[in-house]
């Protein structure tokens, strides 16, 4: 604001007070809910956790709390919109948070609710490279197991297929050639749960980028002496079949809430974060529902 203030000589105040007038110009209607919600949480003010709900058609912000507990979501929706419009919600895109399942019943009692399946790829990658890094602590930083499973592990988290098999490379750490098929397994060769984590977390990964729901249940028949992370990720998973079933019937994804948040993000560093939420709120509000037209050049 003072940047503003400073180019078009007026006060800050005077530019706090046209972010207020542009900001109630951009409240929402709350004159009906759309049929796809999708929800999720970001990082706001104070470095607490706030809730954000937006059109999974069209989407455009449906609503950002300042938190995200229980009763401050309910008493919002309660408020702002009828037993009606509530109804109209047939889909609602989320991640695997018990909470958030809770309240979304209670709210809206059409809605059948998907799991967004980028968060079920997360959870799978998060628990193999969890178990990469338990292996790798039994080793010292100077031996060659240690060298095998630290500095590619990306490698570890590529799907096999797309791994080079005939072609070659010089890992420096390791002072050898070979190709990434022969580095992850002698990465693999190092633990016999390591391997199985390995193949069995990756069969998931691809069943859920996928959507194949087949191809998932056949892998938790599957699964046998596999790391202790991946096997609390996989009783979650079973907890939550019917949200994967229904990923796998829907092409709908929590990926443009991501973008949103991704935006919400880049306002905050552009300011060096905010400490008041409202001001925060009414940037936000700003950016997403007025479009400034840039000016053709003129051409002489």
């Amino acid at each position: 604001m003072k940047s503003i203030a400073d180019q078009y000589n007026v006060s800050t105040n005077f530019v706090s007070r046209r972010i207020l007038a542009l900001s109630k110009q951009t409240m929402p209607a709350y004159d009906g809910l759309p049929q796809t919600l999708c929800i999720d949480e970001f990082r706001s003010t104070s470095n607490q956790m706030s809730f954000i709900t937006i059109d999974g058609q069209k989407h455009d912000i449906i609503t950002i709390l300042p938190g995200r507990q229980t009763n401050e979501i309910k008493q919002f929706f309660l408020n702002h919109y009828s037993l009606k419009n509530r109804e109209q919600v047939t889909q609602v895109v989320m991640d695997l948070n018990a909470q958030y399942q809770t309240v979304i019943r209670y709210l809206f009692p059409n809605a059948k609710l998907i799991v967004d399946n980028f968060h079920l790829v997360q959870m799978t990658l998060r628990a193999l490279n969890q178990t990469r890094v338990q292996l790798m602590k039994r080793y010292h930083p100077d031996t060659p197991e240690y060298r095998v499973l630290k500095p590619y592990w990306r490698l570890y988290l590529m799907n096999y297929g797309a791994l080079e098999k005939s072609q070659p490379q010089w890992f420096s750490h390791l002072r050898n050639r070979l190709t990434q098929e022969q580095l992850i397994w002698s990465g693999l060769n190092l633990s016999r749960e390591f391997e199985n984590t390995y193949f069995t977390a990756h069969k998931l990964v691809e069943a859920f980028r996928n959507r194949d729901y087949a191809t998932f249940t056949s892998t938790l028949d599957e699964v046998e002496n596999v790391s202790p992370q991946l096997f609390t990720t996989i009783k979650t998973f079973i907890k939550n079949r019917k949200l994967i079933q229904n990923m796998t019937n829907s092409t709908l994804s929590n990926g443009p809430i991501e973008g949103v948040n991704r935006k919400i993000k880049q306002i905050k560093r552009t300011a060096y974060g905010y400490r008041n939420w409202k001001n925060f709120v009414f940037r936000i509000q700003i950016e997403f529902k007025i479009r400034v037209k840039k000016r053709n050049p003129v051409r002489k």
